[in-house]
């Protein structure tokens, strides 16, 4: 502002000053905007470039130990033995009777089949011919357990008959072999051999008619069965897994059931 008196024109300072600090505010408060951006843009950057640093987690490759878990099993040898002792408690007539039976989880792929047949009559007991198999197998404890227990073995009757020249099944026993794993453990020690552990079953178990549509139900008879698990303990050499070529050669030379009767009565 300018004033005129009387010594002349005059300048209003303190409105210079004024107008001035304004100036200059205005330079600082876009310097601190400017610098703002910049802190930002920087902030970005280094956001980004840290981002760009991270490894993608495709990128990471992990090395895991190579664990055989066939070795690692704790495999012991096992043989146990099946016995159908005898019948009884007769409820049919039938000629040329047999068993068979098989328990896939011991390995066997070909059933136990009972020879000669027997002709069964109303009697008190009839015992069956050559009605013991045993098998002998590697396997771990727990294993053997979960299968006793959770698969049942199956006896089926068997009749040859002539006249219409083929085989009818008209009986089944089924039940669970783990009771045995409940019976005492007795200790054997044979003179230059390993020690081993034997337990042993033995009950009656129910042979009931085989279900058709209309035909009820029925119990024909109560078969004896006799079991006995020997166990030689933990395996040092543990053994080695089946390879594919031995299985199907195993399956390409499996005999006719006519040909593994006679192999059972050599």
């Amino acid at each position: 502002m300018v004033n005129i008196n009387e010594s002349g024109v005059s300048i209003n300072k303190s409105n210079t000053n004024r107008n001035s600090n304004v100036g200059i505010n205005k330079i600082n408060q876009s310097k601190s905007k400017s610098t703002s951006t910049v802190i930002k843009n920087n902030n970005n950057n280094c956001s980004a470039n840290t981002i760009s640093n991270v490894p993608k987690q495709g990128s990471i490759t992990q090395t895991k130990p190579n664990i055989n878990i066939f070795q690692t099993i704790n495999w012991h040898q096992y043989k146990f033995t099946i016995n159908l002792q005898s019948i009884r408690n007769i409820k049919l007539n039938a000629n040329n009777v047999y068993c068979k039976y098989l328990y896939l989880p011991f390995g066997n792929k070909l059933p136990h089949l009972t020879d000669p047949p027997v002709n069964i009559v109303d009697s008190n007991e009839i015992s069956l011919p050559y009605s013991s198999y045993s098998y002998e197998f590697f396997m771990d404890p727990m294993v053997l357990s979960n299968s006793l227990e959770s698969i049942p073995l199956e006896v089926e009757f068997w009749q040859n008959n002539d006249q219409l020249n083929r085989e009818i099944k008209i009986g089944q026993a089924t039940f669970f072999m783990n009771e045995i794993l409940s019976m005492p453990e007795i200790s054997k020690n044979i003179k230059n051999k390993q020690n081993f552990s034997v337990r042993q079953w033995s009950n009656y178990v129910p042979v009931f008619s085989i279900e058709n549509i209309g035909v009820p139900l029925e119990k024909l008879a109560e078969l004896r069965i006799i079991l006995q698990m020997e166990d030689f303990g933990l395996v040092e050499d543990k053994p080695s897994p089946p390879s594919r070529q031995n299985s199907d050669s195993m399956n390409q030379t499996t005999p006719t059931p006519f040909n593994y009767r006679k192999y059972l009565c050599k």
